[in-house]
């Protein structure tokens, strides 16, 4: 097993392979065979797995131990299920803390955290990965099945089986929010350091800047390594297997501590900026339209920009509207009929009427290329304003036009849509966005969508025929299938609606797949080194596959989504994987603390580029810049994005309840109204959550005892709450 191994490693396993080793401690269990070994010169963990194979864990390449300084360690039992020791290394001395989390026939979750006690000030280095897989008979492991690996700046996970020969799962965690010093004072960056380079597995760190402090205490290292005795390779087991990991993993994770802001009064900002600052707007013979991008007037307007304000305005509107949201609903209604193309029978992508604009200097840019999400988008947003009783004659007519062309477009693509297309000859122009990985696999659940809410619109049978078909291409995705967040929420929505009408298992399973791969293109880590330090990061959605920050538009489209699909579950009784639903919760909440870092004022001046590839930030505005990245890299530059300002909308719309004329509270978890002033939480009965008020003047009931006044509550998930009135 020695091709593509360094000479460290070789020798490790070689002396393994002849027991040329000392065991430091063995530890005491029932189902795992673990051990620390000096092997080599090396602290090692050992472990035997029950697939026949071993995992070596190199704790620290440690080669200036000698066989009496082995002998010296004593081993702390700290808890019964936690051990320590400490090491002296030549550049300072090492405590290291083994904690086992999760211990059963299936799973088996070890924790690692090592310190350092710098006595010499160096350049920390990590050259290779830690973990080594091995067969019993040292034989090369068979090549597996990846599954996940961190991209970019994803969680630092990595989730594999063993090949198709072996049974199991390995799952393996670096908390890199645990490892903010090091980063900081090191000025490294933690983008894509851990990866499967099979058989090896793990962090890897790139190269380092600057030193570490002499007298600094630093924690390198806090890794989670788990194996499951699985044998199912299904995605659908694969995807829970994954899940159950997480979550035992999750509570020892560094979190920032969950809070709640005054979304009402910053939404209020927004609206006022989104409707007074001219960059938002631009003027197109005798109508004005929002701009994709502060200040950008290169391009044509586009129709997914208009709904992407108009219907979550619209719903906002309802209960926290003002002068500002009320004209910008009355613009873009009286508006949004320019986009339809007569010739197409279909409301085109860019305003026809400027689309001389478009200069070819991207390859989307022409007037008869549609990307086929951009084409769905529009008309999904539509169907929703519908049923939410928007009224629009026009429009109206215009959707069921569209209706034709999309079916018609759906048909020709066997319900497989490519990235991009002729518009007028339905020729494929794109197939992939990521070599072999075909076309747009989740715009699928925006068609569909788009079909269940046109039969419950128009009482035809037709649609949810459609819907039916084009579902059935989604029953052979993966844990790979994602391509753009949002568009993957609407898909598990699509999906759960369809299973709600049918009972059909395999909607809800293949939901829960798409569910789980959004969780996992997320960056559930504590990023706080470099420009982060002023912002929160902590459980962020990447908008793509591969994208190097996150953004805000499909972010809280995103938290939206799941405010629904938790609604729908609980009104339906639909069993879905309560680890998703506990993850998905958790999502909607570090959301909730996050959103504010997307808008200007929130941050300092310094962190901003320079320059904006669209237009430019104005750090007055509340307008969302687009793009929040790694804590080196400046914010903003790409642009502020006006397309994305509907963030507060959606949380007001979910999170908020008025109470009086001046007071209302805002959860911090999902919730369903049962009266007016009496709410049950939702989530997992172990989530725990926060419930904050305006103002003082109410009493709280929570599952029927009543509560000290204060500003802030305590709440979990099934909690019943009431709201009493003092007046």
């Amino acid at each position: 097993m020695h091709s593509h191994l360094s000479t460290d490693i070789i020798q490790l396993i070689d002396q393994l392979k002849k027991q040329n080793y000392k065991t430091v401690i063995d530890f005491p269990n029932e189902e795992q065979n673990f051990s620390i070994k000096w092997l080599n010169g090396e602290i090692v963990l050992f472990i035997q797995t029950e697939n026949q194979h071993f995992i070596l864990h190199r704790l620290y390449p440690l080669h200036q131990i000698d066989d009496a300084d082995v002998d010296k360690i004593k081993v702390n039992k700290k808890k019964p299920n936690q051990y320590e020791f400490d090491l002296r290394t030549a550049v300072g001395s090492l405590t290291i803390s083994i904690t086992i989390i999760e211990n059963s026939s299936n799973l088996f979750l070890l924790n690692t955290q090592i310190t350092l006690k710098v006595s010499k000030e160096h350049r920390f280095k990590k050259p290779d990965r830690e973990i080594v897989i091995g067969k019993e008979d040292y034989s090369k492991p068979d090549e597996p099945t990846i599954n996940v690996h961190q991209i970019e700046g994803r969680t630092g996970h990595c989730f594999t089986d063993f090949g198709n020969r072996s049974r199991g799962y390995l799952f393996y965690l670096q908390d890199l929010g645990a490892l903010q010093k090091m980063a900081e004072h090191s000025e490294v960056s933690f983008m894509d350091t851990v990866k499967v380079e099979w058989p090896q597995v793990g962090f890897k760190l790139g190269k380092t800047k600057s030193t570490l402090q002499q007298g600094g205490e630093y924690i390198v290292y806090n890794s989670f390594l788990g194996y499951s005795n699985e044998k199912d390779k299904s995605p659908l087991k694969a995807s829970s297997v994954y899940l159950q990991f997480l979550k035992s993993a999750y509570p020892n994770l560094q979190k920032p501590r969950k809070s709640i802001t005054d979304i009402v009064d910053l939404s209020s900002k927004v609206t006022h900026d989104l409707w007074e600052h001219k960059g938002c707007w631009k003027q197109v013979e005798d109508a004005a339209y929002l701009n994709a991008y502060l200040n950008s007037y290169g391009n044509p307007p586009e129709s997914m920009v208009q709904l992407a304000i108009l219907r979550p305005l619209f719903e906002y509107q309802k209960n926290f509207g003002n002068d500002h949201t009320f004209k910008i609903i009355r613009d873009l209604t009286q508006n949004l009929p320019h986009f339809f193309d007569e010739q197409l029978d279909i409301i085109h992508r860019w305003l026809p009427a400027d689309s001389y604009l478009l200069n070819f200097d991207e390859e989307q840019k022409r007037s008869f290329i549609m990307d086929s999400w951009y084409l769905l988008y529009p008309l999904l947003q539509l169907a929703s304003l519908f049923e939410l009783g928007f009224k629009n004659e026009e429009l109206q007519n215009q959707f069921e036009r569209s209706l034709r062309y999309i079916q018609k477009a759906a048909k020709h693509f066997e319900y497989e849509w490519p990235i991009f297309f002729n518009l007028y000859t339905l020729e494929i122009l794109k197939e992939e966005g990521i070599p072999n990985e075909y076309g747009e696999i989740d715009t699928a659940g925006l068609y569909i969508l788009i079909m269940l809410k046109s039969y419950k619109l128009f009482k035809k049978e037709v649609y949810l025929t459609e819907a039916k078909r084009a579902a059935k291409p989604l029953k052979d995705i993966n844990l790979e299938s994602i391509y753009q967040s949002n568009n993957t929420a609407y898909s598990a929505e699509a999906l759960l609606e369809l299973y709600t009408l049918t009972q059909n298992e395999q909607y809800l399973q293949s939901a829960e797949i798409f569910l789980g791969n959004i969780i996992r293109n997320c960056a559930i880590w504590d990023m706080k080194y470099g420009n982060a330090k002023e912002r929160e990061s902590f459980f962020s959605l990447l908008p793509l596959k591969k994208a190097p920050y996150i953004a805000a538009f499909e972010e809280h489209e995103t938290v939206a989504i799941f405010h629904r699909i938790i609604k729908l579950i609980d009104q339906n009784q639909i069993s879905l994987n309560l680890d998703l639903v506990f993850f998905l919760n958790e999502f909607i909440q570090y959301a909730l603390l996050r959103f504010t870092s997307y808008f200007p004022p929130t941050l300092p001046d310094e962190v901003f580029a320079d320059e904006a590839k669209t237009g430019y930030v104005n750090p007055k505005l509340w307008i969302p810049i687009e793009d929040l990245g790694d804590g080196w890299e400046a914010l903003g530059q790409v642009g502020q994005e006006v397309y994305g300002s509907s963030v507060f909308f959606n949380l007001c719309i979910h999170h908020v309840v008025h109470l009086s004329e001046d007071n209302y509270m805002i959860s911090s978890l999902p919730f369903i109204q049962n009266r007016a002033k009496e709410i049950k939480i939702l989530g997992t009965t172990d989530q725990e959550g926060l419930l904050w008020l305006k103002e003082k003047n109410i009493t709280v009931e929570i599952n029927n005892q009543k509560l000290e006044e204060k500003k802030q509550y305590q709440i979990k998930g099934s909690d019943n709450i009431k709201f009493i009135s003092k007046r």
